[in-house]
């Protein structure tokens, strides 16, 4: 059971509980003349350590070591501190579940969890020293000897790209409309400054809940390539992004597309990628002349790409690349696509990790950096996108009204879906609608149009040779006169998409759709709108994995008959699975056994203080247990009230 569930769980528990004492209150009458109004146990924040006589319990062994010396990395307003593996590539303390961090100028006021040997903290006041101070944490709560260490943030060396572009998102208004479209394929996608830790970075996220959930941000300024007769070194031009993507899960695309668009491609395959990719991979999904660099997160590694349009011409050459370390959730990562005229290189952190061997066939490209969220959701840190090549700016941006769209193209024959009666936007001379569709059939030769401010107007691929496959994006445009652009009653302008062909039960869907204005109203001053900073989500608690096996070792299957006598559980706790979901591993107070709503055992984590999370094997002996089906709950309880449990189960059939 996934964190969303849970919180879903607990917030549809507490509303069935005030629901009861709402009928309560109805059926006595003088049940609200109390004084005293009910009282509502608080959430547990401590477990103490029992045992059912059939089971055993593990005991702690020796107290885990301290960690291997800190070194520190030190950036204007933020240190990255890394530990033991990160630099020595040893193991890490016998014992380790996570470590304990605290930090700050004067006292150690900030303390987190995290489960691997680095921590990168932001925020930090900038020609100020402050103290780092780690401790191993083990399964039973138990602190080793703390390291400690002190650095002062500092502006880092001049960056060496001269950028033709840049934004570090430190403005008012983050991120800036004349600069930035976000495109978001669900409803709940989100971008602003961070808060607190954040403040100087653009934050992004998604809450819908999905494992393809997806956020894009959209340059409005070209990035445009140098001369190759003249470009430095055969540099025509490069696109850099920091970020702490995809360390998390899911997907970062870097997509350069000659043509205006929102969104190219696939929905995102879960396809792996090569983890060391020397030459360009063909993908049928993207548009001709289209460059994408996938980077792929994945828990243990990460791969990346270079992938182009079938047809591309290609140079045969392989490009002499490292490849890339395993990703390190939380840590900041500086990515670098570099066009060539002797091919693509892909940079992390200075190191050439990715080649493709073609070159851009395309003198200026609509950039696209895009978000996908894994099965821990979508949250995105971003602190610098930056084009280099020729001179570039942003058009004008004019007073943009939302766009509100049907999500299902209409067949043909369709009753117009739109009213010319509202207001016109003033000041506009046309605009361009982008319009993505997903067609679900192949319909050669297929016609689109779009229905807006009364008006049927043609729509064209937005980049010509574009194929219609079942599936894959079809990025749409049209040029919109001014007297169809009309305000609805809610002050959007209305769009919907029809098709020439019959569509059916298997109608194209509409994804994204947006506007680009010109006309002679003043461009639209950045300051207009201040989006509310997006905090961090609260830490969360791993969600156990739980394991049962027989005498012999031999792993239970679910429902699966298991003769009476000894069983073994083992209960993991990943704590990087917790830190993936909202950057920061709940303190843990112990996890709680039951068999079959029965409580079997319970063991404390907190011996010195809250525990990070762990492993612990049990022996339980089911000899007086009755024949059939069994039940086994884990739960992980949290040290502070604002912590939700998590609880998974594991089932079992005894002769």
């Amino acid at each position: 059971m996934d964190q969303r569930r849970l919180h879903r769980l607990a917030v549809v528990g507490g509303g069935i509980a005030l629901i009861v004492g709402a009928v309560l209150v109805l059926r006595d009458p003088d049940a609200g003349q109390s004084a005293e109004p009910e009282q509502f146990p608080a959430p547990r924040t401590t477990v103490q350590t029992f045992a059912d006589a059939s089971v055993l319990l593990p005991q702690p062994g020796a107290r885990p070591k301290p960690p291997r010396r800190l070194e520190i990395t030190a950036r204007e307003n933020r240190l990255v501190v890394g530990w033991g593996q990160r630099h020595t590539g040893l193991p890490e303390p016998d014992g380790a579940a996570g470590y304990e961090v605290r930090w700050g100028s004067g006292d150690l006021d900030h303390t987190r969890f995290v489960a691997g040997p680095v921590i990168q903290l932001d925020g930090l006041r900038t020609n100020r020293s402050h103290a780092v101070e780690v401790r191993t944490v083990d399964s039973f709560g138990r602190r080793s000897d703390p390291v400690r260490a002190e650095a002062v943030p500092l502006p880092g060396p001049p960056d060496p790209v001269s950028y033709a572009f840049a934004d570090r998102f430190t403005g008012t208004v983050v991120p800036d409309p004349v600069r930035w479209h976000l495109v978001g394929t669900g409803n709940c996608t989100k971008a602003a400054k961070g808060d607190g830790e954040d403040a100087r970075r653009l934050v992004i996220t998604g809450q819908c809940g999905s494992s393809d959930e997806e956020a894009t941000l959209r340059s409005r300024a070209p990035l445009r390539l140098l001369d190759p007769a003249t470009a430095p070194n055969g540099e025509l031009g490069r696109l850099v992004v920091e970020t702490d993507r995809p360390a998390q899960s899911g997907d970062l695309t870097l997509d350069l597309v000659p043509g205006p668009v929102d969104l190219i491609g696939a929905a995102r395959s879960g396809r792996p990628v090569a983890t060391v990719a020397q030459q360009a991979t063909v993908d049928p999904s993207l548009p001709p002349g289209a460059i994408r660099v996938r980077i792929s997160g994945q828990p243990e590694e990460t791969g990346v790409q270079v992938l182009v349009a079938p047809g591309t011409p290609l140079l045969g050459r392989q490009t002499r690349v490292t490849a890339p370390p395993r990703p390190e959730l939380g840590v900041s990562v500086r990515w670098e696509v570099v066009l060539r005229t002797d091919g693509v290189q892909v940079l992390r952190d200075g190191v050439v990790v990715a080649g493709g061997d073609v070159v851009p066939s395309f003198t200026e490209a609509t950039a696209l950096i895009g978000f996908t969220g894994g099965l821990t959701g979508l949250r995105a840190g971003v602190d610098l996108i930056g084009f280099a090549g020729a001179s570039t700016t942003p058009p004008p941006l004019l007073p943009t009204p939302r766009v509100d769209f049907d999500r299902t193209v209409a067949g043909p024959g369709a009753a117009p879906q739109t009213s010319a009666t509202g207001p016109r936007i003033p000041g506009v001379r046309s605009g361009q609608l982008r319009v993505t569709l997903v067609p679900q059939r192949v319909q050669p030769g297929n016609q689109y149009t779009v229905d807006i401010g009364g008006r049927e107007i043609p729509a064209r691929p937005a980049i010509a040779g574009q194929p219609m496959l079942p599936g894959v994006r079809l990025p749409l445009v049209a040029d919109v006169p001014a007297d169809a652009l009309v305000r609805n009653v809610n002050g959007g302008v209305s769009v919907a998409v029809r098709s020439a062909a019959a569509e059916g039960g298997l109608a194209s869907q509409v994804l994204t759709a947006s506007l680009e204005l010109a006309g002679d109203a003043p461009s639209q001053p950045a300051s207009r709108t201040v989006n509310p900073p997006l905090p961090r989500g609260n830490p969360t608690l791993p969600t156990p994995e739980v394991m049962l096996h027989d005498a012999a070792g031999t792993p239970v299957p679910p429902r699966q008959e298991v003769p009476r006598g000894r069983m073994v559980l083992d209960v993991v706790l990943d704590p990087s699975t917790a830190q993936r979901v909202s950057g920061a591993v709940a303190g843990l107070a112990g996890i709680e056994i039951g068999l079959d709503n029965k409580p079997l055992a319970a063991i404390s984590t907190a011996a010195d203080g809250p525990g990070v999370g762990g492993s612990w094997r049990i022996a339980v002996d089911t000899t007086g247990l009755r024949s059939g089906g069994h039940t086994i709950q884990v739960s992980a309880v949290g040290a502070d009230v604002i912590t939700a449990m998590t609880v998974s189960y594991a089932s079992f059939v005894l002769r």
